[in-house]
């Protein structure tokens, strides 16, 4: 069995291809690591306040991104009460309010009659609203928005208070200062954890470069199933079984070689993160080392059984790179797989790359449960991989002899 492991790994180090695999690729995960990003699903809130556009040409469409309502304001009045009546639309934390002012058109109605047919087609808005020079207020629908009532009602309200205080702006602030300072307080569902945006943007960076650190495991774990197939072409296989050496520890053997590679990958992957911050990681060195030890060893180990099983070194290398690529996808490494359908949730508990984002989120939330989770985890994936290798591989000699 020692001699089995010493060929495989001899053979190993004098691949290229294995080479770049080893050093390459984990240099581009940290490389990934170092780009800073933002995740879009944690972008700032709505903007409060009122926005002044400088110029008729720029489009509030540009400016829109979180999913806020765009109010696009042609305001001929410019006056503490327009002033007052807009921040109060732009403070409420549904809409975002941008403001032309139009004091210096001589003709403003004709202005924005203009503008408003060329907004209709050239830029994208919820509404858009007029104020006459006496504070007359005339509102556009310019899409089919499902908050048009909730803003039409919100500016209604408004307009209504201003005309019950007789435009007097100081008594309106006067009551406003008596209301209760608005609280932003979030609120977690079960099964979910209360993360800061920093922490789910770390998550999300953790998620694309385990994507690439993956692809350096299963390919190494490839590498591993080409030396075992040139074994089973050659007839090495079969001089080995004449050994007494039996399929379950053929393949024992070639998990520690397995071993043995991940452990290599994972030393180059920890020498590279001292390029990082434990800040650009979010979690300590040592955590981050065992993770990817661990998710390493699961793909590693799946990748060399499905190359063994089939036999074929192009086959092996088509099927490790749709491992690869369907892991990440339904894993949670490129989108958050709870916004998904019900199936696509349901495929991701069988998927690994799940679980060990869910070991990092669990690391981010200070949840100790992790390490015990982790490893179970990496215990029942090598146990059922290797098991059904090597019955896969068992089945697939009778079959061979059965036809000789």
């Amino acid at each position: 069995m020692i001699t089995i492991i010493k060929s495989t790994m001899k053979l190993l180090l004098r691949s290229k291809g294995f080479w770049f695999f080893l050093v390459v690729v984990p240099m581009l995960s940290t490389i990934i690591f170092k780009a800073q990003r933002v995740n879009v699903m944690n972008m700032d809130p709505v903007r409060e306040g009122v926005i002044d556009i400088e110029s008729e040409d720029e489009k509030v469409a540009y400016h829109g991104g979180a999913g806020e309502y765009l109010i696009k304001v042609y305001d001929a009045s410019k006056t503490e009460t327009s002033e007052y009546f807009l921040n109060k639309l732009g403070n409420c934390g549904l809409m975002s309010v941008y403001r032309m002012d139009i004091t210096s058109e001589s003709d403003t109605d004709a202005y924005v009659k203009e503008a408003i047919e060329s907004d209709g087609f050239n830029d994208r808005m919820g509404l858009a609203l007029y104020i006459k020079p006496d504070f007359d207020v005339t509102v556009y629908l310019l899409s089919e928005d499902e908050r048009n009532d909730i803003v039409l009602d919100e500016i209604r309200y408004q307009i209504s208070r201003i005309d019950r205080a007789g435009n007097n702006i100081e008594t309106l602030k006067a009551v406003d200062e008596m209301l209760p300072e608005k609280e932003i307080v979030e609120t977690v569902t079960g099964g979910e954890r209360n993360m800061t945006p920093e922490q789910k943007d770390k998550e999300t960076s953790m998620g694309y470069a385990f994507s690439i650190m993956t692809l350096a495991y299963v390919f190494c774990g490839i590498f591993v199933a080409h030396g075992a197939i040139n074994e089973q072409k050659n007839g090495v296989y079969t001089r080995i079984r004449l050994t007494g050496t039996d399929t379950l520890k053929y393949f024992a053997s070639k998990f520690a070689a397995v071993f043995c590679v991940n452990v290599m990958v994972t030393a180059v992957l920890s020498g590279y993160s001292f390029f990082l911050k434990e800040s650009d990681l979010g979690i300590t060195r040592l955590q981050y080392t065992l993770v990817i030890f661990l998710m390493g060893l699961v793909f590693s180990t799946i990748s060399m059984v499905l190359g063994i099983i089939m036999g074929d070194i192009m086959s092996a290398n088509v099927a490790a790179f749709t491992v690869w690529c369907m892991s990440s996808l339904l894993g949670g490494l490129y989108f958050p797989v709870e916004y998904t359908t019900g199936a696509v949730r349901t495929l991701s508990y069988v998927i690994p790359h799940k679980w060990f984002v869910e070991g990092v989120e669990m690391i981010l939330t200070g949840d100790n449960q992790v390490y015990f989770m982790l490893i179970c985890i990496t215990v029942a994936y090598l146990i059922v991989t290797i098991s059904l290798g090597s019955l896969g591989l068992k089945v697939k000699r009778t079959g061979e002899w059965g036809t000789t």
